[in-house]
Protein backbone atom coordinates (compact mmCIF):
# COMPACT_ATOMS: atom_id res chain seq x y z
CA UNK A 1 0.00 0.00 0.00
CA UNK A 2 1.43 3.36 -0.98
CA UNK A 3 1.81 5.89 1.84
CA UNK A 4 -0.80 8.67 1.79
CA UNK A 5 1.49 11.66 1.86
CA UNK A 6 0.78 12.18 -1.85
CA UNK A 7 0.56 15.00 -4.32
CA UNK A 8 -2.41 15.27 -6.66
CA UNK A 9 -2.31 17.58 -9.65
CA UNK A 10 -5.45 18.97 -11.21
CA UNK A 11 -5.46 19.60 -14.96
CA UNK A 12 -6.62 22.97 -16.19
CA UNK A 13 -3.89 24.13 -18.63
CA UNK A 14 -4.18 25.73 -22.04
CA UNK A 15 -1.60 24.33 -24.49
CA UNK A 16 -1.22 24.00 -28.25
CA UNK A 17 -3.83 21.24 -28.14
CA UNK A 18 -6.50 22.72 -25.89
CA UNK A 19 -9.02 20.67 -23.93
CA UNK A 20 -12.03 22.63 -22.66
CA UNK A 21 -14.84 21.08 -20.61
CA UNK A 22 -18.24 20.74 -22.22
CA UNK A 23 -20.25 23.95 -22.05
CA UNK A 24 -17.30 25.75 -20.48
CA UNK A 25 -17.65 29.44 -19.76
CA UNK A 26 -14.56 31.63 -19.77
CA UNK A 27 -12.99 31.39 -16.30
CA UNK A 28 -12.83 34.58 -14.29
CA UNK A 29 -9.13 34.15 -13.44
CA UNK A 30 -6.01 33.17 -15.38
CA UNK A 31 -2.34 32.95 -14.45
CA UNK A 32 -0.47 33.35 -17.71
CA UNK A 33 -2.13 31.03 -20.24
CA UNK A 34 -3.61 28.77 -17.59
CA UNK A 35 -7.08 29.03 -16.12
CA UNK A 36 -7.29 29.09 -12.32
CA UNK A 37 -8.17 25.49 -11.49
CA UNK A 38 -10.35 26.48 -8.51
CA UNK A 39 -12.24 29.11 -10.47
CA UNK A 40 -15.63 27.40 -9.86
CA UNK A 41 -14.87 27.53 -6.13
CA UNK A 42 -12.71 30.66 -5.78
CA UNK A 43 -13.61 33.07 -8.62
CA UNK A 44 -12.72 36.72 -9.12
CA UNK A 45 -14.69 39.03 -6.81
CA UNK A 46 -15.33 42.72 -7.54
CA UNK A 47 -16.03 44.97 -4.56
CA UNK A 48 -16.47 48.73 -4.92
CA UNK A 49 -14.84 48.55 -8.34
CA UNK A 50 -11.74 46.77 -7.01
CA UNK A 51 -10.64 43.28 -8.05
CA UNK A 52 -10.19 40.72 -5.27
CA UNK A 53 -8.54 37.35 -5.91
CA UNK A 54 -7.91 34.27 -3.73
CA UNK A 55 -4.52 34.64 -2.05
CA UNK A 56 -3.35 31.20 -3.17
CA UNK A 57 -3.80 32.25 -6.81
CA UNK A 58 -0.44 34.03 -6.57
CA UNK A 59 1.27 30.71 -5.83
CA UNK A 60 0.27 29.51 -9.31
CA UNK A 61 2.40 32.23 -10.94
CA UNK A 62 5.91 31.39 -12.12
CA UNK A 63 8.48 32.96 -9.80
CA UNK A 64 5.96 33.89 -7.10
CA UNK A 65 5.36 32.12 -3.78
CA UNK A 66 2.51 32.44 -1.32
CA UNK A 67 2.68 31.23 2.28
CA UNK A 68 1.18 31.84 5.72
CA UNK A 69 4.12 32.01 8.16
CA UNK A 70 1.70 32.58 11.04
CA UNK A 71 -2.06 32.53 11.56
CA UNK A 72 -3.56 35.47 9.66
CA UNK A 73 -0.21 36.50 8.12
CA UNK A 74 -0.19 36.32 4.30
CA UNK A 75 3.24 36.49 2.67
CA UNK A 76 3.72 36.98 -1.08
CA UNK A 77 7.24 36.94 -2.58
CA UNK A 78 8.79 37.44 -6.01
CA UNK A 79 11.65 34.93 -5.90
CA UNK A 80 13.53 36.60 -8.76
CA UNK A 81 13.57 40.16 -7.42
CA UNK A 82 13.10 39.61 -3.67
CA UNK A 83 10.06 41.91 -3.62
CA UNK A 84 7.51 40.97 -1.00
CA UNK A 85 4.17 41.84 0.58
CA UNK A 86 3.34 40.70 4.10
CA UNK A 87 -0.29 41.37 5.12
CA UNK A 88 -1.81 40.99 8.59
CA UNK A 89 -5.46 39.98 8.39
CA UNK A 90 -6.10 40.99 12.00
CA UNK A 91 -4.84 44.54 11.32
CA UNK A 92 -7.39 45.31 8.57
CA UNK A 93 -4.93 45.06 5.71
CA UNK A 94 -1.90 46.62 7.36
CA UNK A 95 1.11 45.35 5.44
CA UNK A 96 4.87 45.49 5.07
CA UNK A 97 5.60 46.15 1.40
CA UNK A 98 9.25 45.99 0.40
CA UNK A 99 10.34 47.45 3.74
CA UNK A 100 7.61 50.07 4.09
CA UNK A 101 4.38 49.94 6.13
CA UNK A 102 1.26 50.32 4.00
CA UNK A 103 -2.27 50.61 5.37
CA UNK A 104 -5.59 49.59 3.92
CA UNK A 105 -4.82 46.81 1.45
CA UNK A 106 -8.19 45.16 0.87
CA UNK A 107 -8.50 41.72 2.44
CA UNK A 108 -11.32 39.49 3.67
CA UNK A 109 -11.95 35.84 4.48
CA UNK A 110 -14.53 33.57 2.81
CA UNK A 111 -14.73 30.45 4.99
CA UNK A 112 -11.15 29.09 4.73
CA UNK A 113 -10.11 31.22 1.74
CA UNK A 114 -8.37 34.60 2.06
CA UNK A 115 -9.16 37.13 -0.67
CA UNK A 116 -6.82 40.08 -1.28
CA UNK A 117 -7.04 43.21 -3.38
CA UNK A 118 -5.11 42.34 -6.54
CA UNK A 119 -3.73 45.76 -7.58
CA UNK A 120 -1.45 46.63 -4.62
CA UNK A 121 -0.02 43.11 -4.38
CA UNK A 122 0.61 42.94 -8.13
CA UNK A 123 2.19 46.39 -8.22
CA UNK A 124 4.54 45.56 -5.35
CA UNK A 125 5.66 42.25 -6.87
CA UNK A 126 5.89 43.40 -10.49
CA UNK A 127 2.98 41.29 -11.72
CA UNK A 128 1.17 42.47 -14.84
CA UNK A 129 -2.64 42.53 -15.02
CA UNK A 130 -5.02 42.22 -17.97
CA UNK A 131 -8.81 42.54 -17.89
CA UNK A 132 -11.37 41.37 -20.43
CA UNK A 133 -15.09 42.18 -20.18
CA UNK A 134 -17.42 39.97 -22.21
CA UNK A 135 -20.57 41.00 -24.03
CA UNK A 136 -22.57 39.63 -21.09
CA UNK A 137 -20.63 41.83 -18.66
CA UNK A 138 -18.63 38.94 -17.19
CA UNK A 139 -15.10 40.02 -16.21
CA UNK A 140 -11.93 37.94 -16.57
CA UNK A 141 -8.66 38.98 -14.91
CA UNK A 142 -5.28 37.57 -15.95
CA UNK A 143 -2.06 37.88 -13.94
CA UNK A 144 1.30 37.47 -15.70
CA UNK A 145 4.93 37.30 -14.59
CA UNK A 146 6.45 36.33 -17.94
CA UNK A 147 5.67 35.90 -21.61
CA UNK A 148 2.40 34.31 -22.73
CA UNK A 149 1.68 32.28 -25.83
CA UNK A 150 -1.89 33.54 -26.18
CA UNK A 151 -3.65 36.86 -25.80
CA UNK A 152 -6.57 36.96 -23.40
CA UNK A 153 -8.87 37.44 -26.40
CA UNK A 154 -7.46 34.26 -27.99
CA UNK A 155 -8.09 32.30 -24.80
CA UNK A 156 -11.65 33.59 -24.74
CA UNK A 157 -12.04 32.45 -28.36
CA UNK A 158 -10.91 28.94 -27.44
CA UNK A 159 -13.56 28.65 -24.76
CA UNK A 160 -16.24 30.10 -27.02
CA UNK A 161 -15.33 27.77 -29.90
CA UNK A 162 -15.26 24.67 -27.71
CA UNK A 163 -18.40 25.38 -25.68
CA UNK A 164 -20.63 22.37 -25.89
CA UNK A 165 -17.87 20.04 -27.07
CA UNK A 166 -18.48 16.45 -25.91
CA UNK A 167 -15.53 14.14 -25.29
CA UNK A 168 -15.98 10.43 -25.77
CA UNK A 169 -19.78 10.32 -26.01
CA UNK A 170 -22.33 8.99 -23.53
CA UNK A 171 -20.83 5.49 -23.44
CA UNK A 172 -17.49 6.81 -22.15
CA UNK A 173 -18.42 9.65 -19.82
CA UNK A 174 -21.09 10.06 -17.17
CA UNK A 175 -23.34 13.09 -17.56
CA UNK A 176 -21.41 16.14 -16.38
CA UNK A 177 -23.09 19.30 -15.08
CA UNK A 178 -22.73 22.52 -17.05
CA UNK A 179 -20.75 25.34 -15.50
CA UNK A 180 -24.01 27.30 -15.07
CA UNK A 181 -25.71 24.37 -13.30
CA UNK A 182 -27.10 25.99 -10.12
CA UNK A 183 -26.62 22.86 -8.00
CA UNK A 184 -23.97 22.71 -5.27
CA UNK A 185 -21.11 20.26 -5.79
CA UNK A 186 -19.42 17.39 -4.03
CA UNK A 187 -16.04 17.16 -5.75
CA UNK A 188 -15.05 13.49 -5.49
CA UNK A 189 -11.40 12.45 -5.89
CA UNK A 190 -9.61 9.09 -6.16
CA UNK A 191 -6.40 7.62 -7.58
CA UNK A 192 -5.92 5.19 -10.41
CA UNK A 193 -6.00 1.59 -9.09
CA UNK A 194 -3.07 0.45 -6.98
CA UNK A 195 -1.40 -2.85 -7.90
CA UNK A 196 -3.16 -5.68 -6.13
CA UNK A 197 -5.72 -3.46 -4.41
CA UNK A 198 -8.70 -5.42 -3.04
CA UNK A 199 -10.91 -2.34 -3.17
CA UNK A 200 -10.69 0.20 -6.01
CA UNK A 201 -12.35 3.54 -5.34
CA UNK A 202 -12.53 4.55 -9.01
CA UNK A 203 -14.50 1.39 -9.80
CA UNK A 204 -16.93 2.08 -6.96
CA UNK A 205 -17.45 5.68 -8.05
CA UNK A 206 -18.02 4.70 -11.67
CA UNK A 207 -20.47 1.92 -10.78
CA UNK A 208 -22.36 4.34 -8.51
CA UNK A 209 -22.84 6.70 -11.47
CA UNK A 210 -20.89 9.54 -9.82
CA UNK A 211 -18.73 12.16 -11.47
CA UNK A 212 -15.20 12.27 -10.06
CA UNK A 213 -11.57 13.20 -10.69
CA UNK A 214 -8.90 10.50 -11.13
CA UNK A 215 -5.36 11.18 -9.91
CA UNK A 216 -2.93 9.03 -11.86
CA UNK A 217 0.03 7.40 -10.15
CA UNK A 218 3.34 8.40 -11.73
CA UNK A 219 3.82 4.86 -13.12
CA UNK A 220 0.35 4.64 -14.74
CA UNK A 221 0.30 2.92 -18.12
CA UNK A 222 -0.94 4.71 -21.28
CA UNK A 223 -4.38 3.06 -21.18
CA UNK A 224 -4.92 4.19 -17.58
CA UNK A 225 -3.70 7.71 -18.38
CA UNK A 226 -6.14 8.09 -21.28
CA UNK A 227 -9.01 6.62 -19.25
CA UNK A 228 -8.33 9.08 -16.43
CA UNK A 229 -8.17 12.06 -18.80
CA UNK A 230 -11.37 10.94 -20.53
CA UNK A 231 -13.37 11.56 -17.36
CA UNK A 232 -12.59 15.29 -17.45
CA UNK A 233 -9.86 16.98 -15.46
CA UNK A 234 -7.27 14.58 -14.03
CA UNK A 235 -4.40 14.69 -11.56
CA UNK A 236 -1.10 12.94 -10.91
CA UNK A 237 0.28 11.37 -7.73
CA UNK A 238 3.56 9.90 -6.49
CA UNK A 239 4.86 8.13 -3.38
CA UNK A 240 8.48 9.16 -4.06
CA UNK A 241 9.19 10.93 -0.76
CA UNK A 242 12.86 11.45 -1.68
CA UNK A 243 12.04 13.80 -4.58
CA UNK A 244 8.36 14.64 -4.49
CA UNK A 245 8.47 17.67 -6.79
CA UNK A 246 10.89 16.04 -9.23
CA UNK A 247 8.80 12.89 -9.57
CA UNK A 248 5.62 14.89 -10.10
CA UNK A 249 7.30 17.02 -12.74
CA UNK A 250 8.65 13.96 -14.57
CA UNK A 251 5.23 12.26 -14.44
CA UNK A 252 3.60 15.44 -15.68
CA UNK A 253 5.87 15.50 -18.73
CA UNK A 254 5.39 11.79 -19.47
CA UNK A 255 1.60 12.01 -19.30
CA UNK A 256 1.56 15.14 -21.46
CA UNK A 257 2.74 12.97 -24.36
CA UNK A 258 -0.66 11.23 -24.20
CA UNK A 259 -2.97 14.03 -23.01
CA UNK A 260 -1.27 17.01 -24.75
CA UNK A 261 -1.69 18.98 -21.51
CA UNK A 262 0.43 19.63 -18.42
CA UNK A 263 -1.00 19.67 -14.95
CA UNK A 264 -0.08 22.23 -12.30
CA UNK A 265 -1.61 21.67 -8.91
CA UNK A 266 -1.27 19.41 -5.91
CA UNK A 267 -3.17 18.44 -2.79
CA UNK A 268 -1.35 19.33 0.41
CA UNK A 269 1.07 16.73 1.71
CA UNK A 270 0.17 17.74 5.27
CA UNK A 271 3.72 18.99 5.81
CA UNK A 272 4.26 22.75 5.56
CA UNK A 273 7.92 22.43 4.52
CA UNK A 274 7.12 19.95 1.73
CA UNK A 275 4.26 22.15 0.54
CA UNK A 276 6.70 25.06 0.25
CA UNK A 277 9.00 22.92 -1.89
CA UNK A 278 6.08 22.08 -4.14
CA UNK A 279 5.14 25.76 -4.42
CA UNK A 280 8.71 26.53 -5.40
CA UNK A 281 8.42 23.93 -8.16
CA UNK A 282 5.29 25.62 -9.49
CA UNK A 283 2.60 23.54 -7.76
CA UNK A 284 -0.24 24.84 -5.59
CA UNK A 285 -1.14 22.52 -2.68
CA UNK A 286 -4.84 22.14 -1.84
CA UNK A 287 -6.50 20.18 0.97
CA UNK A 288 -9.58 17.90 0.69
CA UNK A 289 -12.25 18.44 3.32
CA UNK A 290 -12.26 14.68 3.96
CA UNK A 291 -9.84 11.88 3.09
CA UNK A 292 -11.42 8.43 3.45
CA UNK A 293 -9.02 5.70 4.65
CA UNK A 294 -9.47 2.35 6.40
CA UNK A 295 -9.42 4.23 9.72
CA UNK A 296 -12.27 6.62 8.86
CA UNK A 297 -15.38 6.44 11.04
CA UNK A 298 -18.03 6.08 8.33
CA UNK A 299 -20.97 7.27 10.44
CA UNK A 300 -19.10 10.34 11.65
CA UNK A 301 -17.89 11.10 8.12
CA UNK A 302 -21.41 10.80 6.69
CA UNK A 303 -22.73 13.16 9.37
CA UNK A 304 -20.05 15.67 8.38
CA UNK A 305 -20.93 15.39 4.68
CA UNK A 306 -24.63 15.77 5.48
CA UNK A 307 -23.85 18.89 7.52
CA UNK A 308 -21.72 20.40 4.73
CA UNK A 309 -24.61 19.86 2.31
CA UNK A 310 -26.83 22.05 4.51
CA UNK A 311 -24.24 24.72 5.29
CA UNK A 312 -21.96 25.02 2.27
CA UNK A 313 -21.93 25.29 -1.50
CA UNK A 314 -19.25 22.65 -2.13
CA UNK A 315 -17.03 20.08 -0.45
CA UNK A 316 -14.04 18.01 -1.60
CA UNK A 317 -13.84 14.31 -0.65
CA UNK A 318 -10.91 12.03 -1.45
CA UNK A 319 -11.50 8.26 -1.51
CA UNK A 320 -8.43 6.03 -1.16
CA UNK A 321 -8.41 2.43 -2.37
CA UNK A 322 -9.67 0.84 0.84
CA UNK A 323 -12.63 -1.11 2.21
CA UNK A 324 -14.06 1.99 3.91
CA UNK A 325 -14.31 3.81 0.58
CA UNK A 326 -16.13 0.74 -0.77
CA UNK A 327 -18.61 1.07 2.09
CA UNK A 328 -19.06 4.85 1.93
CA UNK A 329 -19.37 5.47 -1.82
CA UNK A 330 -22.89 3.96 -2.11
CA UNK A 331 -23.99 5.97 0.94
CA UNK A 332 -22.64 9.19 -0.60
CA UNK A 333 -24.43 8.36 -3.87
CA UNK A 334 -27.72 7.93 -1.99
CA UNK A 335 -27.19 11.22 -0.16
CA UNK A 336 -26.60 13.08 -3.42
CA UNK A 337 -29.58 11.42 -5.12
CA UNK A 338 -31.86 12.58 -2.30
CA UNK A 339 -30.66 16.20 -2.52
CA UNK A 340 -32.12 18.04 -5.50
CA UNK A 341 -29.71 20.97 -5.10
CA UNK A 342 -26.49 18.88 -4.99
CA UNK A 343 -24.51 16.88 -7.57
CA UNK A 344 -21.22 15.02 -7.75
CA UNK A 345 -18.61 16.72 -9.91
CA UNK A 346 -15.24 16.49 -11.57
CA UNK A 347 -12.88 19.26 -10.44
CA UNK A 348 -13.06 20.83 -13.90
CA UNK A 349 -16.73 21.76 -13.51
Amino acid sequence: MRRWKICLLVLLAVSILVSVPAGAALPSLFTGDEAWYRDPLEPLVIRDGKYYVPADLFGALDGVTFSTPAEGNLLFENTATGAYVSILFSKNGSAAVNGEIVEGIGIYRDETTFYVEAAPVCDALGIRREVLTGEDGAVTLRLLTGDSRFTLEQLAGVYEADAGWQRGGPDLLPSTPERDDPRHRLYLLCTSPEDGASYVASTGLREAGLDYTVFLWDDADPETILAGAARGQYGVATDDSADLAGSLTAANERMAAYTHCRTRLTVSTGDAAEDEILRGAGFCPITPDLTVTSFTDADEAMRAIDRWMTEREYAVIFFTDCWMSDQMIPRVAELIAAAADWTSANLGY
